[in-house]
């Protein structure tokens, strides 16, 4: 059994870009990251499962430390510094740099239609394009260079427009010689090579005035057999800028690096037609003539986009379950059924009206270009940051998208792949994994499927996969199949019974209801000395069959850890074993656990949850949701409440009403950043901090005829004493009072169905999720609480608060969700403060957050073992050239410092698009 804390991290390098699609800035990540500490997060473009770009709101960056990095470079020039384990789109879904090779095709955008509302004098902005591209600085003199008269021209008007002194010499008419320059309010930015930020920021007709003048002045236009419009410039940053910009406009360029007179070159160029015609329309000025790229482009054949060929797997899965020939597919005409090529977009159209494909549709549709992948280069360590955007989880960096149990994935493999050790051979290995629910399933046959897919030898080795049901099928007649255990429908793991298996693998075990175990488990009682059993779990505190199985069910066998980390198997003997061998794994052993992490799980944890989120451990059962010591603490000085503030902390009202009529209780809270907080020397805090959330009054409206009425005027009359930020009441039993209190107070008055999900930062990927809001701000208020951010009233002057927090319990877990269910007796004035602290959370995050120092733990040690294909016995196989550590077969692809599969490796908890949701 394998009782392991959770694993995080993956992360992008400080210099790459990202878009703000409300102001056009595009800044690097580092840049963001400063800007958030701030107080100034930026918006950022995302793309969604129909593969539609769309504006993300909000997003979080964290420092995430000096990590190896490495360029993604595509055909069209396109480049991404990323770490290893971070996330690129395919069309298999999010794949991680690791396991990324040369040819595949990744996600970049098709435009991004972005402008800014900034305004500059177009005078200043053509000087500006036109020193750009054709300035000269040379020792004794600053001169310009151009060809065409119309460019001399305007360029002659504009600088004695802005007081720059000029002359020409005779014999050097395509010269002009500037006298004052260095005055010019951009000149440092013309003397670099480089485009100023101000220009992302540019509203759509200065962008195009300042684009149209760089190119009259730098571009060329050919109108031969095949049109091209081309720039060239030694600035590589310079380059993938304007291809940036020209993104915009939905114009497509390719950034090509040439090699001329021992120098290098980089020419963007613009091949396709729609692209050149886009630009002529938007980007063409009075000052270069047109009309014959015009005319030509015009007579042009359209090349249009493809699809990658990947594609056709989706669609030979479809047609084979919908029972269709491959003519069917194709339909009628000249197009063939040509896996081996990509698809054009007319032809998918054609494909996707036959197979009635919704997968075809959004890929055809889709604000994405896919581009392939000729080389990925190693960069060394560079300062890495993490961006966490929330439901999509990707976002567009450097004009690329980028996204966010494996133990139990890899054994899998090798009990499949080997026929169980060699034992199997004449019926292939079964291996049957049960979760409690679907989600968890997906996740882990996406992994076995990367798995398979980064591995020539696993790939060749598989007869089939398929998702419905999740199946994977080896030649060897070895099998792998997943089930849900029907967690939350109640079905007590009916669907695994019967089953035949040599191996049973439960995920997340403490999710399920001991029945569900116990039904599953029944499958080992067919051959208990012959099937293995592996279970998993982050433990949740509950008393369960995981419980009991870490605890009480012990290994008769001792397999303890070594000097080095390693659990030694020498002394295990299956034969005479009993019970269940642990393996303990908690967070602090993940390769990237440091201060920094410590500090961020923390934060986000209560005690009793850190210890099973990080530590994986049981902790003690307590019914009781509130510590009493913490309870006594933090009403232990005597104070009256007040009619008006004391100071100016800001104030927030909770509101609950009783819907079955009883008093209703509102709860004004006040951060007070003068009141010190309990000191914590039992988790190193030596200096005093400072700041703590007060409650200043409690207003009962007693039951009565108008009970809720009464309540509406004195919220309104509370108001006005308070003047709270943010007004927090209870939805359920509360729509009419708060359309009322909306009409005279406004937005700050907010409905709060404790039934609805919270926002919140996910442990397992570090990144946003949906969250049930009850046990959200349960947990929340006991954070707060164990932190000594809590002031209330002492019990002689107002002992209702204590009392609630006192006898608030869990009354149950949930077999189903896991989650706890609460008491439902005497908490309306808790609820009221829990109300007005999540107010301050959502709101005022800043005051609510703690950060707490404490040393890291050990890191576990790596594996190396050799493994031995029982197929090929007479073939020796050395560890270091294990055929499960083969190299991808394309040699371009980068040496790698780590091979195979250790305990040291990263994993990563990526959402990987599923098919079935098309």
């Amino acid at each position: 059994m394998l009782r392991c804390g959770r694993r995080i991290g993956k992360c992008i390098e400080e210099d790459q870009r990202i878009i703000n699609p409300n102001t056009g800035e595009y800044k690097s990540v580092g840049e963001l990251y400063k800007a958030q500490l701030d107080g100034s997060p930026t918006p950022l473009l995302t793309l969604n499962e129909s593969y539609q770009l769309e504006n993300s709101e909000a997003f979080f960056i964290e420092d995430n430390g000096v990590k190896d990095t490495f360029a993604v470079v595509t055909k069209h020039g396109a480049r991404v510094v990323l770490t290893g384990n971070h996330p690129v789109l395919t069309v298999d879904g999010w794949k991680e740099v690791d396991a990324l090779r040369i040819g595949e095709s990744i996600a970049t955008p098709k435009l991004l239609p972005i402008y800014g509302q900034k305004q500059v004098d177009k005078h200043k902005l053509r000087i500006l394009a036109y020193m750009l591209a054709a300035g000269r600085f040379n020792k004794d003199s600053i001169s310009f260079q151009a060809r065409y008269e119309g460019v001399r021209e305007t360029m002659l008007e504009s600088c004695e427009h802005l007081g720059i002194n000029t002359y020409r010499e005779r014999h050097k008419k395509a010269t002009i010689y500037l006298i004052n320059f260095s005055q010019f309010e951009f000149y440092r930015e013309i003397q670099e090579k480089k485009i100023p930020s101000f220009i992302y920021e540019l509203d759509r007709e200065h962008l195009v005035f300042f684009l149209g003048s760089l190119y009259s002045a730098g571009g060329w236009f050919f109108a031969g057999r095949i049109c091209e419009i081309g720039y060239a410039t030694k600035n590589r940053k310079f380059a993938l800028d304007l291809k940036h910009l020209l993104l915009r406009f939905g114009i497509q360029a390719n950034l090509l690096q040439k090699e001329m007179n021992d120098s290098v070159y980089y020419h963007l160029m613009i091949y396709h037609r729609s692209s050149i015609l886009l630009f002529l329309e938007h980007l063409s000025t009075p000052e270069r003539d047109y009309e014959e790229i015009q005319a030509r482009a015009l007579e042009m054949t359209s090349s249009e986009p493809t699809l990658p060929k990947e594609v056709w797997k989706y669609i030979e899965e479809e047609r084979i379950a919908k029972g269709l020939k491959k003519a069917d597919v194709v339909g009628k005409g000249n197009r063939r059924y040509r896996t081996e090529k990509g698809i054009s977009l007319s032809n998918a159209r054609v494909y996707s009206e036959n197979l009635q494909s919704a997968m075809l549709h959004d890929l055809i549709n889709s604000d994405v270009l896919w581009e392939e992948v000729v080389d990925i280069v190693p960069l060394g360590k560079r300062q890495t940051y993490d961006v966490f955007v929330p439901e999509t989880h990707n976002l567009v960096v450097e004009d690329i998208l980028v996204h966010n149990t494996w133990t139990m994935c890899a054994h899998m493999l090798w009990v499949a792949f080997t026929c169980n050790g060699g034992t199997s051979i004449r019926k292939g290995a079964a291996c049957v994994v049960a979760t409690p629910y679907d989600n968890q399933a997906r996740l882990i046959f996406d992994q076995l499927k990367t798995f398979i897919d980064n591995n020539p030898v696993l790939e060749e080795s598989v007869k089939s996969i398929t998702k419905n049901p999740y199946v994977i099928e080896f030649k060897n007649k070895s099998i792998i199949r997943l089930f849900t255990a029907g967690t939350r429908s109640g079905a007590e793991g009916g669907s695994l019974r019967g089953q035949r298996a040599d191996w049973l693998y439960m995920d997340e075990v403490d999710y399920m209801s001991d029945k569900d175990f116990e039904s599953i488990y029944a499958i080992v009682n067919e051959a208990p000395d012959r099937i293995g059993t592996m279970i998993a779990s982050t433990p949740t505190g509950r008393r369960g069959m995981f419980y009991k199985t870490c605890t009480q069910m012990k290994l008769n066998q001792d397999v303890k850890m070594n000097e080095k980390n390693i659990y030694d198997m020498s002394t295990y003997d299956r034969k005479s074993a009993e019970g269940w061998a642990e393996f303990y794994f908690p967070t602090m052993v993940n390769p990237e656990w440091g201060p920094k992490m410590e500090r961020e799980l923390r934060k986000l944890f209560s005690e009793n949850a850190y210890e099973h989120e990080v530590l994986a451990e049981f902790g003690t059962e307590m019914v009781g949701v509130f510590n009493k010591e913490y309870i006594d603490e933090a009403s232990s000085i005597g104070y009256n409440y007040t009619t008006s503030p004391a100071h100016h902390g800001p104030i927030a009202i909770g509101v609950d009403w009783d819907k079955f009529g009883n008093a209703t209780q509102i709860v004004v809270t006040q951060y007070n950043p003068f009141e010190p907080r309990r000191l914590r020397p039992e988790l190193g805090e030596t200096e005093q901090k400072y700041g703590r959330f007060q409650v200043i009054n409690r207003i009962e409206i007693p039951k009565g005829e108008f009970t809720y009425d009464n309540a509406v005027k004195k919220i309104i009359e509370l108001d006005g004493i308070y003047n709270p930020f943010a007004i927090y009441c209870d939805r359920g039993a509360g729509e009419y009072q708060i359309e009322l209190l909306r009409k005279t107070l406004g937005d700050r008055v907010k409905g709060v169905h404790l039934g609805s999900s919270q926002l919140v930062r996910d442990p397992h990927s570090r990144e946003f999720d949906k969250k049930p809001l009850k046990p959200f701000i349960v947990n929340q208020t006991v954070l707060m609480l164990e932190r000594g951010q809590i002031r209330i009233p002492h019990r002689d002057i107002d002992e209702t608060l204590a009392r609630q927090m006192t006898n608030y319990q869990v009354v149950r877990f949930s077999a189903k969700t896991g989650e706890a269910t609460y008491t439902d007796v005497d908490e309306h004035a808790l609820d009221g403060l829990m109300f007005g602290l999540l107010a301050f959370i959502n709101e005022k995050p800043e005051l609510a957050a703690t950060v707490i120092e404490k040393p890291h733990a050990k890191t576990i040690g790596k594996i190396k073992k050799s493994f031995t294909d029982p197929f090929k016995l007479k073939e020796e196989v050395r560890s270091t050239d294990s055929e499960l550590r083969q190299k991808p077969k394309n040699t371009k692809v980068r040496q790698r410092a780590s091979k195979g599969f250790g305990w040291g490796k990263r994993g990563g908890n990526m959402k990987m698009p599923s098919r079935g949701g098309w």
